[in-house]
């Protein structure tokens, strides 16, 4: 299977720079078997419209600066985009992704928000191997429940928790994508892949303290008492030592 090349294009000066640290390490790795990062660009961002918000028609004038080999552009910004989306298709192979309000959602929830931006390119991906140039709008392959799934609509924007969480394919939009024209071997890639974006570690720990607070007062104060006894006993015996 053929990967999926890619731009990730950064609009603007961000606040969330682990975040671009992130998407560095995703253009070193080549770990997917799906899509594979082959630059990185930044351009300056034009003034905003009267609500701070970017428009379809602003942006599309800064996603031409993609690579000739790349198949699709991604961009990520720090602003409100159109109608509020978190994802906007700007052309049959460009789509911007924004962390205004996802960021602050995810982090509260303890998810890390590196997981949006591996569910914004696998959501990138799978409209590209759909064949995109037939479906008019981007919208029209979203549904409105929120199912956890890639294609949540997320009009509360809360919503876009549960695909973040533990990102999948539901069975209708698996369906549809089986209908498809597409390599036999996507779908149980992508399936699989998916399966790899969870919770970091410190985000299940934080959670897990979260749901038990009483617990973990327990069992901190149970360590605290042992190391304490440790630390003590290892000075008594150094001392007896001098």
């Amino acid at each position: 299977m053929e990967k999926i090349k890619i731009d990730i294009i950064q609009l603007g000066n961000s606040r969330y720079l682990q975040q671009w640290h992130f998407i560095d390490k995703l253009l070193r790795s080549k770990k997917s078997k799906i899509f594979e990062i082959i630059s990185i660009k930044k351009v300056s961002l034009p003034n905003a419209e009267y609500d701070w918000t970017y428009y379809d028609s602003q942006l599309s004038n800064l996603m031409h600066c993609g690579s000739f080999n790349a198949n699709i552009s991604i961009g990520f910004i720090d602003y409100p985009l159109e109608d509020n989306y978190f994802l906007r298709k700007i052309s049959d192979c460009a789509a911007v992704a924004t962390f205004f309000d996802t960021y602050d959602l995810m982090s509260e929830a303890n998810i890390d928000p590196n997981n949006f931006i591996l569910l914004i390119i696998y959501i990138c991906c799978t409209v590209f191997v759909q064949a995109t140039h037939e479906i008019e709008y981007m919208e029209d392959l979203f549904h409105d429940e929120a199912r956890g799934c890639l294609f949540d609509m997320a009009g509360i924007k809360s919503d876009i928790l549960l695909s973040t969480s533990h990102p999948q394919l539901c069975y209708e939009c698996e369906t549809r994508l089986r209908n498809c024209v597409i390599d036999k071997e996507y779908i149980p890639t992508l399936k699989r892949e998916l399966k790899r974006i969870k919770k970091s570690r410190y985000y299940r720990i934080i959670a897990w303290i979260k749901d038990h607070p009483v617990l973990s007062i327990i069992i901190t104060s149970v360590f605290t008492i042992i190391l304490n006894l440790i630390s003590s006993l290892i000075f008594q015996l150094l001392w007896n030592k001098i």
